[in-house]
């Protein structure tokens, strides 16, 4: 499986999150993240847009928010601070995607 396909597997297992065929669904915002053909190793990622737009985004910057959101989210509900709760998703993250960011 490449990075890229692990990377959108995993998305769909955060908060607020949901998978829709082979793309992940970002719940709150209507917008499906795939792989990106030209970009394998998942420097960038396929978003469409609720209005049917695609447009690539620069996969670190997209699994910041999404990291974040899921460790707000996870220290809520069980307690303990958002911080350590964000470093531990983001080591887990690296070690099941193999995407270092």
């Amino acid at each position: 499986m490449k990075i890229s396909e692990c990377i959108t597997e995993t998305l769909a297992s955060l908060e607020a999150m949901s998978r829709v065929g082979s793309k992940a669904i970002d719940l709150c915002s209507g917008v499906l993240y795939e792989p990106h053909s030209e970009f394998p190793d998942g420097e960038c990622l396929a978003a469409e847009l609720p209005g049917g737009k695609i447009v690539a985004v620069e996969t670190h910057k997209l699994l910041d928010h999404l990291l974040l959101r899921h460790a707000n989210a996870q220290a809520t509900r069980e307690g303990g601070s958002a911080r350590s709760v964000y470093t531990d998703i983001r080591d887990h993250f690296v070690r099941k995607t193999g995407f270092e960011f």
